[in-house]
């Protein structure tokens, strides 16, 4: 049985051993509201006119424990005899207890509280062992499940599920409390010196991007849901820039990243020339820098090609699907034209040289210049295309300035003769004109930048 007490100032909390029950509802709009919690059972709902709640639990050495809120109302933890005791993270998301015995949370409603609901919640961590046996996760009320996974010293290693169904991650914890937004993400990835990323680049909540973490780092991610995960280190194969292709696999294990190491030039533009290689969205092929950034994707184009920002070695992580598979890559220089591409509404063919290349021209706009990509013809074999981009974004971050990381896209190929406007609300350039041939096949494409109508 459950003691509830409601009165206009802090009752006395008396504490009892309780069992799983309904949620704790009281119509007397009182002013406090004092209830015993203990692990596994359900969230208080505070009644409308209550201010404080206090919620007495019973708790052991060490326990990891927080009060899960729908607002950012102040809550403390005490024990039994007032003592408070400080958060164990800078972010205050979870508590550590001192010693076994009785603990209270306090909770006063603020502006941002609507029909609160409190949930006592308990940390309990599964650890993960770098290619080691996948970790169960379970989804239970009143506990919070995370994996836990030690930095290693050297490599890069996915944190995801074993199957693509599964819930995937919510947040993960840096030692000092510090938490980044997953968002429903499948895999996380860690390395030592660098921020945790998503696939698509490091984190960054409030606009702050998360600090690297170190090797020996235990880091905690926490599930959406119930799942079993795994936490896999990349396989690297080297590769050389137009060199013959090389074989990227996962080796049988779901999810797992193939590194492919290269040696590039600042400056110049580059291509993937994939065969077999599964593409999801989402989770195409990135690029690491030497200096470790993650360089942006083109998020619309759905063909990754990049400009390289400094000389030294880059890494082209190719993640893969749930699925065994072993497929090529080889990774391609784009030629880049010497004249620019026309703004004067006259025609440019891009003829390739070789099977499968890829061709760049270059050309501004300024403001109010408002293009679309017009196709004059095109004798070329396969899948291919020609489309626009803004040539500054394959220098950003994902970190970078806002404009730099903006997608504006159009294309054109054998169906679509015409495009859409390049850029409705800021077209200054630089821009690149691309043409993208078929891997393995060649041709002639003659296009034009009309003004758009």
């Amino acid at each position: 049985m459950k003691r509830i007490l409601v009165a206009s100032a802090v009752a006395c909390l008396s504490l009892m051993p309780v069992g799983t029950g309904p949620a704790v509802s009281v119509a007397s709009p009182a002013r406090a509201l004092t209830v015993v919690r203990e692990y596994g059972d359900g969230p208080v709902q505070v009644p409308s006119g209550v201010q404080r709640v206090r919620i007495g639990f019973h708790g052991r050495s060490a326990d990891k424990v927080r009060l899960r809120t729908q607002d950012s109302c102040p809550v403390a933890l005490r024990r039994a005899g007032g003592r408070v005791v400080k958060p164990f993270t800078s972010a205050a998301s979870f508590w550590k207890l001192p010693a076994r015995g009785s603990y209270v949370f306090s909770y006063r409603r603020c502006a941002s509280a609507y029909h609160p609901r409190l949930q006592l919640e308990k940390l309990v961590t599964h650890r993960l062992l770098v290619d080691g046996d996948p970790t169960s996760l379970p989804h239970r009320r009143g506990y919070v499940d995370a994996a836990l996974l030690r930095v290693p010293p050297t490599g890069r290693v996915q944190v995801t599920p074993t199957r693509s169904h599964q819930a995937g991650w919510d947040t993960v914890m840096l030692p000092d409390g510090t938490e980044g937004d997953l968002e429903f993400s499948l895999g996380a990835y860690v390395e030592a010196g660098l921020p945790v990323s998503d696939g698509l680049g490091a984190l960054n909540p409030d606009d702050e991007p998360l600090a690297p973490v170190h090797a020996g780092d235990r880091l905690l991610f926490i599930a959406l849901g119930a799942m079993d995960a795994q936490a896999t280190s990349a396989i690297v194969v080297a590769a050389v820039l137009d060199g013959a292709a090389v074989t990227v696999t996962n080796g049988g294990v779901p999810f797992r990243e193939t590194q492919a190491e290269f040696d590039g030039v600042a400056g110049q533009w580059v291509h993937l020339e994939r065969v077999g290689v599964p593409a999801r969205y989402g989770f195409d092929p990135g690029l690491v820098d030497p200096q470790g950034r993650q360089l942006l994707n083109p998020t619309s184009v759905y063909h990754p090609y990049w400009q390289l920002p400094v000389t030294g070695r880059y890494r082209v992580q190719v993640p893969t699907s749930q699925s065994s598979f072993s497929g090529t890559l080889r990774v391609r220089t784009v030629r880049v034209f010497t004249e620019p591409m026309p703004t004067d509404g006259s025609p440019l063919t891009f003829t390739a040289s070789t099977p499968g290349e890829w061709m760049l021209a270059r050309f501004s706009l300024s403001t109010g210049d408002i293009r679309s990509i017009h196709l004059h013809a095109a004798e070329a074999s396969g899948d291919w295309s020609a489309f626009v981009d803004r040539e500054q974004r394959y220098l950003c971050t994902p970190l970078g300035p806002l404009d730099c990381g903006t997608g504006t896209y159009a294309t054109v190929d054998a169906t679509h003769p015409d495009s859409g406007p390049l850029n409705l609300w800021n077209p200054t350039g630089p821009w690149v004109m691309v043409v993208r041939t078929a891997t393995g096949q060649g041709g002639t494409v003659t296009v034009s930048l009309p003004p758009a109508t």
